[in-house]
């Protein structure tokens, strides 16, 4: 999606429904520091919007009920790690908490700096190897893992982005197993609307486009039947 689409408030509403459904989620952060991102957790538990969320804090604790999964969050500032710190920090987690983690969120890929940078390789190279170390280790630690990536600039007011409008690498659309993008026009954002386009799928079916409601004061996303009105 384009920059001040949401990808961050997506993401976090990944984890909130893998924790609802007790699973451990592992949420790493490359751009907002682990105290707001876990106010944007309160937020989309509780539905209260997110600079309210300390003045319910009673209301808060109560949406927590009941919730079995476990949240980590880790700060790295962007451009210091790869994906092989993302896996010492996880293994680590692992290891102290004797929890397996079930999802692990990196918000986001294009801010990891690549773990090997060969000789003469410039910044669009690089942007594809940072996805494919990602995706290996996704393999290797057998564990799904979510990211977003930046449209480029023509993109922000699109009906639909699409695979092409992928910033920089488009190493990153043949690395994905799972691809989808998010069109949030500035009508949408006076709306609170927006589409979901599934670009490339090795699960199922892609190319459907979906109507969506994006509530970005407590991240309420809601994806509907694409032959809805």
């Amino acid at each position: 999606a384009p920059a001040g689409s949401g990808k961050s408030w997506f993401l976090t509403s990944i984890g909130v429904s893998a924790l609802r459904q007790g699973k451990n989620v592992m949420h790493f952060t490359m751009e907002l520091n682990e105290k707001y991102v876990g106010r944007r957790y309160d937020a989309c538990f509780s539905g209260i919007a997110f600079q309210d969320v300390r003045k319910y804090q009673n209301q808060v604790k109560e949406s927590h009920k009941g919730i079995d999964g476990k949240l980590y969050i880790k700060y790295f500032p962007m451009n210091t790690a790869s994906s092989l710190t993302l896996k010492s920090h996880i293994d680590r987690t692992q290891l102290m908490t004797q929890k397996k983690i079930d999802l692990v969120i990196v918000d986001y890929a294009d801010l990891l700096r690549p773990f090997t940078i060969q000789k003469n390789t410039n910044s669009y190279e690089q942007g594809g190897d940072i996805y494919g170390e990602l995706r290996g280790m996704a393999g290797e630690i057998q564990t799904p893992v979510w990211s977003a990536s930046q449209a480029n600039r023509g993109a922000h007011e699109e009906e639909i982005v699409g695979a092409l409008n992928v910033a920089d690498s488009y190493k990153k659309i043949m690395i994905g197993d799972f691809i989808m993008s998010l069109s949030r026009k500035t009508e949408d954002k006076i709306a609170s609307t927006g589409r979901v386009s599934i670009l490339k799928s090795r699960f199922g079916s892609d190319g459907p486009v979906y109507p969506t409601s994006f509530d970005t004061s407590c991240g309420k996303i809601n994806i509907y039947d694409k032959n809805s009105v």
